[in-house]
């Protein structure tokens, strides 16, 4: 199992992290995602923002945390490059460990 870490608690995350699955990686340019996208994906709990640049390629991380009626699908922004791209994408469809280090 994988471990995908956190600098943070995000107001994007269910409360109870055990249980999350990655279930797909999507490449992307920051300058083409909408800022409110942005804005919500990096709201620390508390107060804050992770800051992002402006522009640049960059995965989304799509996560599903729980199971059938009670999952909730939420996301992590992580920076591209090759070697990262293949690794997440060897892992879709299995469970991760999410672990936030403050």
């Amino acid at each position: 199992m994988i471990t995908i870490k956190f600098s943070h608690r995000y107001t994007k995350m269910p409360e109870y992290l055990s249980g999350t699955f990655l279930r797909d990686v999507e490449v992307t340019n920051l300058e083409d995602c909408e800022e409110e996208f942005l804005k919500k994906d990096t709201e620390i709990v508390g107060g804050g923002h992770y800051p992002l640049p402006k522009k640049g390629k960059y995965m989304i991380l799509w996560l599903e945390t729980g199971a059938g009626i009670r999952s909730i699908g939420w996301q992590t922004i992580r920076r591209w490059t090759p070697k990262k791209e293949e690794y997440y994408r060897s892992h879709v469809g299995e469970l991760v460990n999410i672990e936030v280090i403050e």
